[in-house]
């Protein structure tokens, strides 16, 4: 039976479109990032997590949109990225935690280069004991996923600090309701990637709460659950606003935990990198630099560096500190109490 005309125009413009998709894919090819930073991603984590990073696993990392030099990024034994810390901190040592999303992690530098290594290595210089810091950033995470990464995971290890690293887009929908399948296509398609990114401007984006009533509650109420469960573990708990998901001045007068506002680092474009908007080595250290001397001079630290015995091991070979920039980059707010 001959097939109708009307079906042989469907065909043919069927055959068109996976055509010029096929072309679109490898046009786009060289130019576009792996994303393989999601192959990180333990959607099934088995401790209440909703998403966690799967522990021992290792990529060679290229971009999440277009093209950069790759980078290895690597999760621990422990599911973290950094060198391996045991539960217990060391008599007389120092240890403070960074909890975020991709900018905590180090999205597109070695973990040398991450704002963990080179906040570790700085403070480690000049303390006189052991330092460490541990860098439980997971990419993508809003405020909500983030403090249950803090709550169900990292605080499990000892710890004198928690630092949130606040990013702009804290407050948009969750990523834990994302697929296995999702995420694939996300990486393996060039074209649905851009489809997707353009989508979720709209469906995926800042969700309805921003610069709103609900919105400003939700943040800091979030914030006060931080700070709630850091006092839990004998803890004290700060933020480093890498830029605000809400206007600043719609919630930060009388805000009463310590914070400190980066986010004229995180503008500046010599320290991100290109196409990528997540901070470079030189980036990192600058905010590295601008949190050290946040701890150092603001009160509401300076119990952090009362002088303890120190029976840990020495700092660990190979720490690099990188460049010293002045500290005073970075702008603290003032700090109620």
């Amino acid at each position: 039976m001959p097939i109708p005309a009307h079906k042989h125009s469907g065909l043919r413009s069927l055959a068109t479109i996976v055509a010029i998709v096929l072309l679109l894919e490898l046009a786009l090819r060289p130019v576009m990032g792996n994303y393989a930073i999601s192959k990180l991603r333990d959607l099934k984590p088995r401790d209440g997590r909703c998403l966690a990073l799967s522990a021992g696993r290792r990529v060679v990392y290229t971009g999440w949109l277009l093209r950069i030099p790759p980078v290895v990024h690597a999760v621990n034994a422990a599911g973290y990225r950094g060198p391996v810390r045991p539960l217990a901190r060391a008599p007389g040592a120092l240890r403070i935690l960074l909890v975020g999303d991709s900018f905590t992690f180090g999205q597109g530098v070695a973990e040398n280069d991450t704002i963990a290594a080179r906040l570790e290595a700085g403070l480690g210089a000049t303390a006189g004991r052991t330092v460490q810091v541990l860098n439980f950033g997971v990419e993508a995470l809003n405020i909500d996923e983030v403090l249950e990464q803090y709550e169900r995971f990292a605080s499990r290890w000892d710890h004198d600090a928690v630092l949130y690293l606040l990013s702009p887009n804290d407050l948009n929908h969750p990523v834990c309701p994302t697929t296995a399948w999702f995420s694939t296509l996300f990486r393996e398609s060039y074209v649905a990637r851009i489809g997707l990114i353009a989508a979720s401007l709209v469906l995926l984006g800042p969700g309805p709460e921003r610069d709103t009533p609900a919105g400003r509650a939700r943040l800091l109420t979030t914030l006060d659950r931080y700070a709630v469960v850091a006092r839990e573990h004998d803890a004290r708990f700060g933020v480093v606003m890498v830029s605000s998901p809400l206007e600043p001045a719609t919630w930060l007068d009388g805000f009463q935990l310590p914070l400190l506002d980066i986010s004229a680092l995180v503008r500046d474009k010599s320290n991100t990198i290109p196409y990528e908007g997540h901070l470079n080595p030189r980036g990192s250290g600058l905010v590295a630099q601008a949190i050290e001397g946040w701890l150092r001079r603001d009160p509401a630290w300076q119990t952090l560096f009362a002088t303890r015995p120190d029976a840990a091991r020495p700092p660990e070979a190979g720490a690099e500190s990188g460049d010293r920039p002045d500290p005073e980059h970075g702008d603290v707010l003032p700090t109620c109490s």
